[in-house]
C-alpha cells in the first residue's frame, strides 16, 4: 500500500471545489462536459455530508478524483487537474478519510 502525502494544508469545503470547477471552466481548463460531470460527483458528496455520511461523501470525492485523473479529455488542462486532486484529496483528509493515490 503506497501512502499520500498530502501537502495541501489549508482547510477546503465542497463549495470551494465546486467554485474552482466553474472557474477552470471559465478558463478553457475543463470541457463542458467535464464541469457537469465533476459537479455532479461534488453534488452527490455534499448530499452524503448532509445526511451524515462521511463514508459517502469520500467515495463520491474518490470518484471526482478518479475523473479528474483519468478522463482528460473532460479536463485536458493539467494546472486543472494538480489543483482539483489536491483539494479533493484535502477534503478527504478533513473528513478523515484517506485519499487513494491519483
Amino acid at each position: 500500500v503506497k501512502e499520500i502525502q498530502v501537502f495541501n494544508t489549508t482547510p477546503t469545503s465542497i463549495d470551494a471545489i465546486r467554485a474552482l470547477v466553474d472557474q477552470y471552466r471559465a478558463a478553457g481548463q475543463i470541457t463542458k462536459e467535464g464541469a457537469s460531470r465533476l459537479l455532479t460527483k461534488l453534488d452527490r458528496a455534499q448530499a452524503e455530508l448532509d445526511k451524515g455520511s462521511t463514508a459517502g461523501a469520500i467515495r463520491h470525492l474518490q470518484q471526482f478524483i478518479d475523473d479528474t485523473v483519468l478522463l482528460e479529455v473532460y479536463v485536458p488542462g493539467e494546472e486543472a487537474r494538480n489543483v482539483l486532486v489536491d483539494e479533493a484529496q484535502q477534503m478527504i483528509s478533513q473528513l478523515g478519510g484517506t485519499p487513494s493515490p491519483a
